[in-house]
């Protein structure tokens, strides 16, 4: 088994050639999403969309084999695979062929399968078929939540819950050592445990009376879910002495990326389902406050990228030189140095960037440098240069340079970063900048200036993939991108399997990760940035914008001290923007702000 997985999900390999291969492997593949162990599940996962590569065909054999299947693990990551694949070839013929058949299977009779999970695969894939193909018809209305499913539930009560455990407790030849179910409902069966996942997954350590702020209460949730374990199979004959072996011997204590019991695997299924039901059948407890749900993401359930098979993909784009800055340990005292207020790099060769001996402009950049101050001291000089782009309207521009310099560049005191850098989280690679959940996230009409005279739009963002529960990785995660409102205005697509996204034209716009960083969130001696090709300029000026760079600089001490250091800090300060001869123009303030 761990040899087929690991085969599949190796990138080294080379494509499999034989489509008769592909689909056996990808059945044997599909039967190991049954396996409670995330490793072997979310390795599974991606091995099929890795192995299935382009044939998006074999797709619509494995959705009619599994889609009877009597478990919901099953089915769930099968879905999961098949968008996955369709994410990373969304211009393949068989995108509609395979939307369609999704079409009938879930959705037509308004009665989709009762998982959260499933439901949000199985609408993306159909989400995507209709972004990307304009002549696509389909009900959008039926494939977005909320649903009039048939599916419904029987919360027991104590009493009954007791009595249903209890017979199988009983009738058991195995004699148990956990009962994973005190942590769901407690003792006394109401509803009241205190396991992680009854606080944390459920929600009762926030609201135990509403459930993710529908008029449901937590014990209910727990009493139902309790109950649907034992339904979907759990007995302690099956699977009573593996989950305590686990319990006992499993040395991942209370992280959440790790081989689990099945009791938890039905857990899981059990949870999904439910909150399927609640948000197609039950009301806001306070419908003035309430958010209304608009897909998985809403509570942070979705827990795998399948798109992304490398989440450390290099991009085939880099600076060809990056500014250097010398800390001078050699030459000046700390404290001479940290007051030595004029002392930072030049700051417009920082924006004035060349990419494969080509001109690209940042979007949003950090520049760090970093040096210990000897092998004995606790002392390290840290500096950094913040670049932070916003978009205007070209006839705004002046106004807003005027503004940022009156009220912020030209400031006595020590400021905070005027530009807000958005994160985008449970947003999978492929479905960016298109899905609706991006729309759902974006604060579209939030300014990334505070107080700001004109409207201005942001650049960038941080597109992060947490790896909570994703066992298909190492760690979390992310590249910068064109923020939404850049992305939309240019019709900026992601490049599978790399750090880029750009037009399709024939000189297209390129916008690039071309962080410097070892790994994505290293940021010591380095350089992390998003940029993009200078014709982009022209793009902008064509529809009346233009780009202003707020660029803001520090030089402090880091020390191992928890009180920090009272050195003080230096501190700069710049607004730029482009002249009619395309060289950047601007002012900038340094000064010394002392702690005492």
């Amino acid at each position: 088994m761990f040899r087929l997985i690991d085969w599949g999900f190796s990138l080294e390999h080379e494509p499999v050639d034989s489509r008769g291969l592909k689909r056996l492997m990808s059945i044997a593949l599909s039967w190991f999403l049954s396996c409670p162990n995330r490793y072997v599940r979310d390795r599974s996962t991606k091995a099929i969309v890795n192995v299935v590569d382009s044939d998006l065909e074999l797709y619509i054999d494995l959705i009619g084999r599994f889609q009877q299947v009597n478990d919901p693990y099953i089915l769930e990551r099968v879905y999961a695979a098949v968008y996955g694949g369709v994410l990373r070839h969304k211009e393949h013929e068989s995108v509609t062929e395979l939307s369609d058949m999704i079409y009938r299977l879930e959705f037509e009779d308004d009665d989709p399968t009762p998982h959260l999970l499933t439901r949000d695969y199985a609408r993306g894939i159909i989400e995507l078929a209709n972004n990307q193909v304009k002549s696509y018809n389909v009900d959008l209305d039926k494939v977005r939540p909320p649903y009039d499913s048939s599916f419904s539930i029987d919360v027991p009560t104590s009493d009954e819950l007791r009595e249903q455990v209890t017979e199988q407790v009983e009738e058991a030849d195995t004699e148990l050592e956990s009962r994973f179910w005190i942590g769901l409902v407690g003792s006394g069966f109401e509803g009241d445990g205190f396991s992680d996942f009854a606080r944390y997954v459920v929600g009762t350590n926030s609201d135990s009376t509403h459930i993710n702020g529908y008029d449901f209460s937590g014990a209910e949730a727990l009493r139902w879910i309790t109950k649907r374990v034992f339904d979907l199979g759990w007995h302690p004959d099956h699977f009573g002495d593996f989950d305590h072996y686990l319990n006992r011997w499993s040395n991942h204590g209370r992280g959440t990326r790790k081989p689990e019991r099945f009791s938890k695997k039905y857990q899981w299924i059990a949870y999904y389902e439910l909150v399927a039901w609640i948000t197609d059948d039950c009301d806001f407890s306070n419908p003035t406050t309430a958010k209304p749900y608009n897909g998985a993401w809403a509570y942070w359930d979705r827990n795998i990228d399948p798109p992304v098979l490398d989440p450390e993909a290099s991009s085939d784009l880099s600076p060809d030189e990056v500014v250097e800055y010398d800390c001078r340990i050699d030459d000046a005292p700390i404290e001479e140095w940290i007051k030595a207020h004029e002392e930072f790099p030049e700051l417009a060769p920082l924006l004035e960037l060349s990419v494969d001996s080509e001109d690209w402009v940042p979007l949003y950049g950090m520049y760090k440098w970093n040096a210990e101050e000897d092998t004995d001291s606790r002392f390290e000089r840290d500096v950094f240069c913040r670049i932070d782009p916003v978009i205007v309207e070209e006839d705004d521009k002046e106004e807003l340079v005027a503004w940022i310099i009156e009220n912020w560049v030209e400031s006595n005191e020590i400021k905070s970063t005027l530009v807000s850098s958005p994160v985008l989280t449970q947003t999978l690679r492929g479905e960016y900048p298109w899905h609706s959940i991006v729309e759902d996230q974006w604060e579209e009409d939030a300014s990334p200036i505070m107080g700001s005279p004109v409207d201005v739009k942001s650049t960038a963002l941080d597109l992060l993939w947490e790896a909570e529960y994703d066992c298909s990785i190492d760690e979390k995660y992310g590249i910068y991108a064109p923020s939404p409102y850049l992305a939309n205005l240019l019709d900026l697509e992601w490049v599978v399997d790399t750090k880029e996204f750009k037009q399709q034209s024939q000189d297209p716009v390129r916008v690039a990760d071309i962080s410097e960083a070892e790994k994505p969130f290293d940021w010591m001696n380095s350089l992390s940035m998003i940029a993009a090709s200078s014709n982009i300029l022209e793009e902008l000026e064509s529809e009346g914008l233009a780009i202003v760079w707020v660029v803001q600089g520090e030089k402090r001490t880091i020390t191992g001290d928890t009180a920090g250091n009272k050195m003080g800090i230096s501190q700069t300060r710049a607004v730029f923007s482009l002249d009619e001869d395309g060289e950047f123009v601007g002012e900038s303030e340094n000064d010394f702000h002392s702690w005492e």
